[in-house]
């Protein structure tokens, strides 16, 4: 079964965040420092995802 194109782009993109946070979070609790950053990097590309 083929799914609608919108549906498995926001699928993807679901996943490409949830990646994206487990990434992040595994790097902040090695390192606090790096914490400010590391919220910077998610936040942006997720705004830009919003607003397409």
């Amino acid at each position: 079964m083929q799914l609608p194109e919108w549906l498995s782009l926001t699928c993807f993109s679901f996943t490409f965040t949830n990646i994206r946070l487990t990434f992040a979070f595994l790097v902040l609790s090695s390192s606090g420092q790096a914490k400010g950053k590391f919220y910077v990097s998610i936040k942006s590309p997720k705004r830009r995802l919003n607003s397409v």
